[in-house]
């Protein structure tokens, strides 16, 4: 039973150890408590700002739900002040509806926030200051839907339209690409230009640097009237301008801190590593100085965003630290490998799992030309270790997807048919049923334009899967000649059912798009003649969700099977914060091999501080090698490691601390 309002000391609520007792029920199963080491004294401090680093694992999320949960339950305060919940993501926010019910409301409710910091700029900062300066409401803040009205604004042959033609000739080694690639850079530079602030002055930016801060520029003027006036003073804003906004705000009217410390008494920021800087400045500027207590929850050593800001994390650490250093993914074989990955760590040392059946990491060491044998050996290992019925996935990753010089390491080199997201959304604008014939129908909805939005979906289609004729993809006016000469009455039947699927677009049906799905579906089937059509494939072709869209897409191209193994291919940023069964980091080359930056590290025998290139390879590996609840291997190309480091190797062997598996 939790202990109810009043117990206060110098203003701070008590936790107790009923408490904690009352939490862990709602919280935990049966039988577990939370650890009166490492999380405890985090739950219970409520006295003062902490720093709490997390690492992958550890219950981190649970640790601050056990501390909102016994809030909620001393709800109202005595001085009427409320607490702000700030995330990173949504996801966040949903886990705490699901994991605390009914008693969440309290949480969501005055004088509480509880939102993305997102979502907390836009409500206190950019529209009320939106609204104070241009009088009026914001009506989008889409950055498509911005970038999409920018590029209708935007005039080649203005002072602008010139600085930007210098700038894509300058970025394209001098030469002038062809008039139709060279339209699509300049827009694309175009996009790439953002407001910001500079000692108090609007300057306007590429990546950071600094194009034009003097208003008495002409092209200032220019990008002032385009970008200020005519877009966001039109209520139409990009995501950075609201935190653009929010900065205005707080550089016009400073008082607005003091609103804060008044309303909030306690300020909870979760995922902080994945702030970008100027959210780590706003949130600053508001909460530093005040009386409001700021609990930051997070793990620098996962911050693996390109905007985030920060070169040394110790910068970020200025409150007292607390630390939860036991993990409950991984074997304490993995914590091993990985805890002198951090960057920071405080001497504590990483503590994982104890149990009989822990896997040893194995370390895959190939020759350059049997790279292509890596993912089998993986495989290999799965059915070694009897690991195919566990929950969780298993994933290959790697830091580099792609790069035009094929002699460098990506994730492409082990996987040759590996597709980045990138090359993916362009895949999906062809693939998709709905965006296909929308391309076909946005001038016009008329029966031909539907019919031909089927024919370029079917041609898509065999193309995708690889069906041909003659060595040849199948082009729609083909595959209509080879319907009509030979299955001359499913093309009649075509033909007629467009017709009514046509008046049923129009009048916006819905339940249109799965007619066309089945006949589309039969007719395929019999067209093709394959034994093994994947009908959920093809289903999700038909999704109008594009993250859904997305999702499905990537998880049929970027997957390696074999044996009945299923192993999803990714990036390490793609699985940031997930959990697997198995793990393969993938060498990659990031202006050298990764692995070979960081072997040092990896074999325990660094002393010196990272440079900058090993402290972003060192992150990328940490955050990649901590997925595994049961097997982490690393393919390794045999030239990236040094004879005094395979000596190393052995010894690491010897000591059971690693497996080295050679090919």
């Amino acid at each position: 039973m939790f202990v109810g309002r009043g117990i206060l000391v110098n203003d701070h609520i008590i936790i107790t150890s009923e408490d904690i007792a009352a939490a862990e029920k709602i919280l935990l199963n049966e039988g577990s408590y939370f650890d009166k080491e490492e999380k405890v004294p985090i739950i219970s401090c409520m006295d003062e700002s902490i720093d709490v680093i997390a690492c992958p694992g550890s219950g981190k999320t649970t640790t601050l739900l056990a501390k909102l949960c016994i809030l909620s339950e001393k709800m109202p305060f005595n001085n009427d002040k409320g607490i702000a919940v700030i995330t990173h993501t949504n996801v966040a926010i949903e886990e705490i509806k699901n994991k605390l019910g009914n008693k969440s409301d309290i949480l969501f409710s005055y004088p509480n926030f509880f939102g993305t910091i997102h979502s907390f700029v836009d409500k206190y900062l950019a529209i009320p200051f939106y609204k104070e300066i241009f009088k009026s409401n914001i009506v989008t803040i889409n950055d498509d839907i911005f970038n999409q009205k920018l590029t209708r604004k935007f005039r080649p042959f203005s002072k602008l339209g010139k600085f930007i033609y210098a700038c894509v000739i300058r970025e394209n080694k001098g030469e002038r690409p062809p008039t139709k690639e060279l339209s699509r850079l300049q827009q694309a530079y175009l996009t790439r230009i953002y407001m910001d602030l500079e000692k108090g002055q609007i300057v306007f930016k590429v990546n950071e640097r600094t194009i034009v801060k003097n208003p008495d520029n002409e092209l200032y003027k220019e990008l002032f009237q385009l970008f200020y006036e005519d877009l966001i003073g039109n209520g139409v804003l990009r995501y950075r301008d609201s935190y653009f906004l929010g900065r205005l705000y707080i550089q016009k009217h400073p008082e607005i801190k003091n609103f804060f410390s008044s309303r909030f008494k306690y300020v909870f920021l979760d995922e902080t590593q994945d702030n970008s800087s100027i959210q780590h400045e706003i949130l600053n500027s508001l909460f530093e100085k005040g009386e409001t207590i700021i609990q930051r929850f997070g793990d620098p050593n996962q911050a693996i965003y390109e905007n985030v800001n920060i070169v040394d994390p110790q910068n970020v650490i200025q409150l007292r630290l607390y630390e939860i250093s036991n993990s409950m993914r991984y074997s304490q074989s993995i914590a091993n490998l990985i805890s002198p990955l951090r960057v920071i760590n405080n001497g504590k040392e990483l503590v994982g799992i104890t149990s009989e059946d822990s896997i040893v990491p194995h370390m895959i060491i190939y020759d350059s030309d049997k790279i292509s044998e890596v993912k089998g050996k993986f495989v290999e290992l799965i059915k070694e270790f009897d690991l195919k019925d566990h929950k969780h996935p298993f994933k290959a990753v790697g830091w580099v997807g792609y790069n035009v010089n094929p002699d460098r390491l990506t994730i492409e080199s082990y996987f040759p048919n590996y597709v980045s997201k990138k090359k993916i959304t362009s895949q999906i604008d062809k693939n998709n049923f709905h965006i296909c014939l929308n391309q076909n129908t946005k001038r016009k909805l008329t029966v031909g334009n539907v019919y031909k939005g089927i024919l370029e979906f079917c041609s898509n289609y065999f193309d995708n899967v690889g069906i041909k004729v003659e060595e040849t993809i199948l082009t729609k006016s083909q595959f209509e000649k080879l319907l009509k000469e030979n299955y001359n009455e499913d093309f009649q039947e075509l033909r007629k059912q467009t017709y009514v699927w046509s008046k049923l677009i129009f009048l916006n049906d819905r339940n249109v798009y799965s007619e066309v799905n089945s006949f589309l579906k039969d007719l395929l089937k019999r067209f093709t003649g394959q034994e093994n059509f994947d009908e959920a494939y093809f289903d999700s072709l038909f999704q109008s969700s594009e993250a859904n869209v997305k999702q499905d897409f990537e998880k049929h191209v970027n997957t390696y099977s074999k044996d009945g193994i299923n192993v999803m291919i990714d990036t390490i940023h793609g699985v940031k914060g997930e959990t697997h069964t198995a793990t393969l980091y993938l060498e990659t080359f990031y202006k050298t091999n990764d692995i070979k930056r960081i072997m040092k590290f990896l074999l325990n025998h660094n002393s010196k501080k990272p440079n900058q290139e090993e402290f972003k390879s060192l992150k990328m590996a940490y955050v990649g090698m901590s997925r595994a609840t049961k097997l982490l291997c690393i393919a390794i190309d045999k030239e990236s490691i040094s004879k005094k480091d395979f000596g190393k190797l052995n010894e690491m062997v010897k000591e059971d601390k690693i497996v080295m598996v050679n090919i």
